[in-house]
């Protein structure tokens, strides 16, 4: 699950604000409070804080390298400031400017995404499903949390939380205030011909 999430969040990251107005979802019912104990001691044995935050720490780094792609992969960028070495610095300070939002962003969200995983799970097993899978049994429940895990990532709450997360996030605005910023630089002195 953490390598779907991990590229679930940087797609999420890339897409920005169209992602982030996606249709708020309907009222969540909130579980009942022994479920989402049981739903929570699940999450954290199925994923410990110490492999999520592993898991995660590599994440800013993946959403730079989506980004640095459609920078080299985009003509139009390419034909127009590959060879201004002005562009390059300039480039630099926004990659790093965005790997520190997108771990600012991690840091603060995934606690949230976890909590809403635990709700959803809450909400999909019952109780003595729930200690079957904490007790790492296989058994049907086994079957019906494999069921629950494959639609996790869109469950309401998860959306919510991870639309929360990735809100303040307009990478395509940012992109396009990059251009016009390298756009406004003076050209180039050309060089003498020897």
């Amino acid at each position: 699950m953490t390598i779907r999430m991990v590229l679930g969040a940087a797609f999420m990251a890339l897409a920005g604000p169209a992602w982030a107005q996606a249709a708020t979802p309907a009222a969540i019912e909130v579980p009942d409070p022994a479920l989402l104990a049981a739903a929570r001691t699940v999450v954290d044995l199925e994923e410990p804080l110490a492999t999520r935050e592993a898991a995660f720490s590599s994440s800013p780094a993946m959403v730079v390298a989506q980004v640095q792609r459609s920078f080299a992969d985009n003509p139009q960028f390419q034909a127009e400031f590959s060879a201004d070495p002005r562009v390059q610095p300039i480039v630099e300070r926004y990659l790093a400017g965005l790997r520190a939002q997108v771990a600012e962003s991690f840091k603060n969200g995934m606690p949230l995404v976890y909590h809403a995983m635990a709700r959803s799970y809450a909400r999909k097993l019952n109780l003595a499903q729930l200690r079957d899978l904490a007790a790492f049994l296989k058994s049907s429940s086994g079957q019906a949390y494999a069921l629950a895990q494959q639609s996790i990532l869109n469950d309401p709450d998860v959306i919510a939380a991870r639309k929360a997360m990735y809100a303040k996030f307009d990478v395509a605005h940012d992109i396009q205030t990059l251009i016009i910023q390298l756009r406004a630089l003076p050209p180039l002195p050309s060089k003498p011909s020897s």
